[in-house]
């Protein structure tokens, strides 16, 4: 039985055209896009239903954090904005995650688990906890095999535990 995915937002972003919904979270959906500008194939993640201001804020930092961390192994992010209904990022389009990997050969389940050790890893030396880690956030590029972790959304900074974030949240 085939998913039936919601249709993109009519939403207009400058140098994006928007396409297929590619999976949709608690906050919002992402999108396949294409960025006319750098000629590239990008995900955008819309997230919506932000009606207070200081959630806005909330969400936006979600890229801060991103644009601020530099591995291969962790998600890059393009370009962040607001529009009326809530906030996009622009994203590296991964091909899928590794929800559906199984029964993987050796060599190869030990190249996925290092490159997910790798960018946890780099997030603990940016002292940043990812809360969230689950095989829907590991995303995998078909072309290199390359595995990438990616929603920051709850994730949180030794140095901004103190202002407010909850102790526990994530996935289980």
């Amino acid at each position: 039985m085939k998913t039936m995915l919601t249709p993109a937002p009519a939403l207009q972003l400058p140098a994006v055209t928007l396409g297929d919904e590619l999976g949709r979270g608690s906050f919002g959906g992402v999108y396949r896009g294409h960025h006319r500008w750098l000629d590239v194939d990008v995900a955008v993640k819309v997230i919506t239903g932000i009606a207070d201001p200081s959630a806005l804020e909330l969400a936006l930092r979600e890229a801060r954090l991103m644009a601020r961390l530099d591995h291969p192994n962790l998600l890059r992010i393009y370009d962040a904005g607001h529009f009326d209904a809530g906030i996009y990022l622009i994203l590296e389009l991964m091909d899928g995650t590794c929800a559906p990997l199984r029964r993987l050969p050796t060599e190869r389940a030990l190249s996925v688990t290092r490159q997910l050790l790798q960018g946890l890893q780099a997030l603990h030396d940016a002292r940043v906890l990812h809360r969230d880690i689950k095989p829907a956030n590991c995303l995998v590029r078909a072309r290199d095999g390359r595995v990438k972790l990616a929603d920051l959304g709850i994730a949180i900074e030794q140095s901004t535990r103190a202002q407010g974030q909850p102790e526990t949240a994530g996935t289980l």
